[in-house]
């Protein structure tokens, strides 16, 4: 099935109107830890790769709701549903993670979001001393402290769904900006 992604969704991710881009069923979604991860989709017309960037509350766990320019180089144009394949797949991206502070964040509440990721986030965790303290994920896709990280300076331990680690620090944070990483998944 397809639809003409807006670039909102429920991964508060952001994306151009060309992007190929799908929403999940619940069933995928949370088996796959789904925000950013990149699916490769095959059907009648051919394979493309495609990023999770919402969850489908209604979907039954079967359907993949694909976005149209994705949908028509997997299935064509002739139809608006389709029988698909799909196997999770790192994500091509350029460059290393990016750190998003969401808007009102503060050293008292501090929510983060891992962008530009090519296997999907597993956690987050933040330093304080010699401790890591684990981050909630919250539905649109950022990692929460409730507590605040306490500081402009923070450092993060950022783990995939398979088990790599990297470890970013951001020296000044201001909440609403994004910061370059510089590291990435292998």
């Amino acid at each position: 099935m397809y639809y003409d992604a807006n670039a909102r969704g429920s991964c508060s991710l952001t994306f151009g109107h060309d992007a190929a881009v799908l929403s999940a069923p619940n069933a995928v979604y949370n088996q796959i830890q789904a925000c950013g991860q990149c699916l490769e989709i095959t059907g009648s017309e051919g394979t493309q790769v495609v990023m999770v960037a919402d969850r489908c509350n209604d979907c039954p766990p079967d359907r993949l709701v694909i976005n149209k320019p994705a949908f028509v180089k997997i299935a064509g144009t002739k139809a608006g549903k389709a029988e698909v394949t799909w196997k999770p797949v790192p994500c091509a991206v350029q460059g290393n993670l990016e750190l998003r502070f969401k808007k009102t964040s503060s050293i008292h509440w501090t929510s983060i979001q891992v962008r530009n990721h090519r296997v999907p986030v597993k956690s987050v965790a933040f330093k304080k001393g010699d401790a890591w303290v684990e981050m909630t994920r919250s539905d649109d896709n950022y990692f929460t402290a409730a507590k605040g990280v306490g500081s402009q300076s923070v450092t993060l331990r950022i783990t995939g769904a398979d088990g790599q680690t990297v470890e970013e620090t951001v020296a000044k944070w201001k909440d609403g900006e994004t910061y370059k990483g510089t590291a990435q998944f292998k």
